[in-house]
Formats: C-alpha cells, structure tokens, sequence
C-alpha cells in the first residue's frame, strides 16, 4: 500500500503496527511531543512532509504511530487508478487521513458507472483541501463536479479543472447538462470555494458566455486563476463588476484588456494581494501598467507581468 502512494518502495508498512520497534531516544521524545494532540506543532510539521515521509515517521515504532496518524495529510495524483485499488480504499477507510491534494484524470475509454465510483471514493474522505481534474471537455463538467456532493460540507477550499478538447458544442448543450446534474446543494458547495483554477481552449464564438456561465456558482471566490486564449471585452468587464472582491488573480498566457480591468479610477480590484497577467507587446496595457498608482492598490504585495512578444 505504500508503494501506491508514494510511488516508491519501503520496508516498513504502516499496516503492520504489531512488528513496529518500540525504542527509546530523545528524538523520539521530541517527536512524542511535537505530535501531542495538545498544540498544533505536529499539524504544521506535517504540511512539509511527502506522503512517503509521513508513512514512514508513522512506522518509527509503535509509541509515535498512534499520534502521527490523526495529523496525515495525503497527495493522491494516481486517480483514477487507485479508485479500483483495494489497498488504498481499505486504508482510507480505516484511517480516514486528510488529503491536500487530489488529482482526478478523466480520458476518453471511462468505465459506464465512472460517477457512481468516483462518488464512492470521495465518501470515504473526510477532510479533502484541493481537488484537481482532468476532462476532457467542458461539457462534461457539470457530471463531473457533481461527484463533490459526497464530501462533507467544509471540505474542498480549492478547485481546479484543466480541458484538453475545445469546446465546439452550443452553450444551450451545457446550460442542459448544468440543469440535469445540479442541485442546490452543489450550488451551496461551489458558493462555498475560495479558489478557483480553469484553463482550456475556448472558441471565440462560445467563450465569454460558457465561462461566464460557468464561473456563476463560485460568488465568495479569494483566488481565481484563468487561462482561456482570447478573451474580449465584454468578459473583462464582467469580470471586473462580479469579481472585484477578489485578493489574487493569475491571468497568464491570455491577452487581456488591462484598460478594462485595471484602468478605471478609483480602481475595481483594490484589495488584490497578488496579481500575474501577460502584458506582451500590447502598448495599451503597458501604458496601464505605467499608470498604476501604489495607493490605489494599498494590499498588493506581488504583481507579475509576463511580457510575451508576438
């Protein structure tokens, strides 16, 4: 099993509790104590470790194995080949670990009951902070975020979803296909996400509308990253009336209109902390970069620019 989430052979399962050395050192003292349930040292600690790492400070010996175990947090990027792996779901079921990240790659040959599936694998995660998929197409995307609806309320602060296809479909076919598969607790959960990652290739004639329509759910948005090739006008300035709350925007690899999101005055996105965006050879962005003003963005503490030349 660990193997499966590390990706790399050990000797030592984290199973096998009975075989676990029992020692004495005063490392082992120190890491008795950074893990006591009585702080949150050992939470912190953990952030920095991979999953091979946490696995095997949990096999140390048998005083550090039952109080490292509470504070896993797992990265699972094999998905959806673990989903069918017994191993892996007998462990999540017996030790219910957090997981930070998780990484769902849907292609083309899906299994018929690949939502009922995904769906159960999520059931058995308590805690999940970042959930990352792969689709296809962007029609599809309303069956597939609906698989959230079997996590618990507070889980999945952050969301990303890349598409490999062009969408070439009518927006009515994904209007349809948000009708069918949302319900109104989904839309409770996407109102929820504090951050939102999208990237794909959109055609011109479908773009603003199927983004616009897409981004809808996710009103209490922090943090949005997009990459969707050409965006006009009329999605920046959307873009600049609903998301003006925002504290980071990454918009790279796209040619923005940076007049119509950060020319007005006094500025629309003034409480970003973070912002990163492709300026390249446009010399009207440029001039609106020239005239930023400091004050006007009292909270912004990183601004990249991406000069791409045509």
């Amino acid at each position: 099993m660990a193997e499966l989430l590390t990706g790399r052979s050990t000797t030592t399962s984290v199973e096998n509790s009975d075989k676990l050395p029992v020692c004495f050192s005063p490392g082992l003292n120190l890491l008795v104590w950074l893990f006591q349930p009585s702080h949150a040292l050992g939470t912190q600690l953990v952030r920095y470790l991979r999953n091979q790492d946490q696995l095997q400070l949990a096999a140390t010996c048998c005083h550090i194995r039952c109080l490292v175990i509470p504070h896993y947090r797992l990265s699972l990027k094999k998905v959806p080949e673990f989903i069918y792996h017994e191993a892996v779901n007998q462990f999540l079921c017996t030790y219910r670990p957090a997981i930070r990240y998780l990484f769902i790659q849907l292609g083309v040959d899906l299994q018929p009951d690949w939502s009922d599936t995904i769906r159960l694998f999520l059931s058995q995660i308590d805690h999940l902070e970042h959930i990352d998929f792969g689709v296809q197409n962007p029609v599809e995307w309303p069956a597939v975020v609906r698989c959230l609806d079997h996590l618990p309320p507070s889980s999945v602060q952050k969301l990303s979803v890349y598409f490999r296809d062009t969408y070439t479909e009518p927006l009515q076919t994904y209007q349809d296909n948000e009708k069918q598969y949302f319900s109104e607790a989904l839309y409770g959960r996407l109102s929820r996400i504090r951050s939102f990652s999208v990237s794909g290739i959109f055609t011109e004639e479908s773009s603003t509308d199927l983004i616009l329509q897409m981004l809808a759910p996710f009103t209490s948005l922090q943090t949005l990253h997009m990459y969707v090739g050409n965006p006009d006008d009329r999605l920046c300035r959307e873009m600049a009336a609903r998301y003006s709350h925002l504290t980071r925007l990454a918009l790279p690899h796209s040619r923005w209109h940076l007049s119509l999101l950060l020319g007005p005055r006094p500025p629309v996105f003034n409480r970003l902390v973070s912002l990163e965006f492709m300026c390249g050879d446009n010399l009207v962005g440029i001039q609106t970069l020239n005239d930023i003003v400091a004050a006007d963005y009292p909270c912004l503490l990183r601004c990249s620019c991406l000069n791409y030349l045509a």
